[in-house]
């Protein structure tokens, strides 16, 4: 069975000079010159998330005890686990917020130092 590509062909057809390069008489290449040469987008990236970084905690922190509220009113389900081990650990708030925080850290530092984003 013959498969008729005549309107492919003619759609490629209708296509072919639509990429061709426009005649500006050097214009293109006259503003190329003249414009500044780019800075140093590394800084310009780890300025703009540390700023972002920095706007985020001033509108979290307000948050948090919000944020503890309505953590502390979740219940869990009873598990019952017969290992002695992990009955007697027992983890502070403070201890899992550095942990949270560690995290964090982590991540936006990451995002920061990293060159190729």
């Amino acid at each position: 069975m013959m498969v008729d590509n005549t309107e492919n062909n003619e759609f490629r057809e209708l296509l072919s000079d639509y990429a061709a390069p426009i005649e500006d008489d050097g214009f293109s290449q006259h503003v190329l010159t003249q414009a500044p040469s780019p800075r140093n987008t590394g800084a310009i990236k780890r300025t703009m998330i540390g700023t972002a970084a920095l706007i985020a905690a001033i509108v979290s922190v307000p948050q948090l005890a919000s944020l503890k509220h309505f953590i502390s009113g979740i219940k869990l389900p009873e598990v019952s686990l017969n290992l002695s081990a992990l009955n007697e650990m027992s983890i502070s708030n403070a201890a899992i917020f550095a942990l949270l925080a560690a995290m964090l850290i982590g991540l936006a530092s990451s995002f920061w130092l990293n060159e190729d984003m």
